[in-house]
């Protein structure tokens, strides 16, 4: 079964270094950014916050620390949603594609 895109922008992936910063614990934690857009992110994690809420996403390359919200958790990833659109990410913006199938979109 087809999944419908939920979100407002298409993430489109990405193999970034970053950090999760978990504002409840205090720690920090190496991962990896699978795919983004300027208001949030999937990462796969080495270590799962304690709980969803207030974490910090560190850029590694770029050094930018963005305010975020752990919204989902699933095995070793973790949806984010940035507290503010990102601003180097809005370049790559753009809305979801719609599906189609057998030449006909889908509604």
């Amino acid at each position: 079964m087809p999944m419908t895109e939920k979100r407002g922008l298409h993430r489109y992936r990405s193999l970034k270094a970053a950090q999760l910063f978990d504002c409840a614990t205090g720690s920090y934690s190496d991962c990896s950014i699978v795919d983004v857009n300027s208001r949030g992110a999937r990462l796969r994690l080495r270590k799962m916050p304690q709980t969803l809420g207030s974490i910090e996403v560190l850029f590694v390359p770029e050094n930018v620390r963005v305010p975020a919200t752990a919204v989902w958790l699933r095995g070793n990833q973790c949806g984010v949603r940035f507290g503010r659109p990102v601003r180097f990410l809005a370049r790559h913006d753009k809305p979801p594609q719609a599906e189609v199938v057998n030449n006909r979109p889908l509604a």
